[in-house]
């Protein structure tokens, strides 16, 4: 009983110890796919979105691309809009106008 005991631990070490990054050939062959998690269910797309990468699920492809190179690799899309980059817009300032009571009624008075 103690012989078969040690056999199945050894046998569980060694399959512990196994190469996880064995592929088969028909897995080499596939095309890449990335699967994120939304709200309802899990969406899986042919190309990696760098900004969607905390919610990626599963990712069959190439090992670097789902891997944010630094945290400018996501692009301009998280970037506040500037003069520098043609999207800012500002709209122009209210003046404040004078108001006067009239019978019981607030006027604004057009300066000029």
């Amino acid at each position: 009983m103690l012989r078969l005991l040690m056999l199945l631990g050894i046998i569980g070490v060694i399959n512990g110890c196994a190469n996880p990054k064995i592929v088969s050939k028909e897995t080499l062959n596939q095309e890449p796919m990335y699967c994120y998690q939304t709200l309802a269910a899990v969406q899986c797309y042919k190309d990696p979105h760098p900004v969607d990468y905390d919610r990626l699920v599963y990712s069959r492809g190439d090992a670097s691309s789902k891997e944010p190179k630094s945290a400018n690799s996501i692009g301009d899309f998280l970037k506040p809009p500037t003069k520098k980059n043609g999207r800012w817009v500002k709209d122009p300032e209210p003046l404040p106008m004078p108001r006067i009571r009239e019978k019981g009624v607030l006027k604004t008075v057009n300066p000029g």
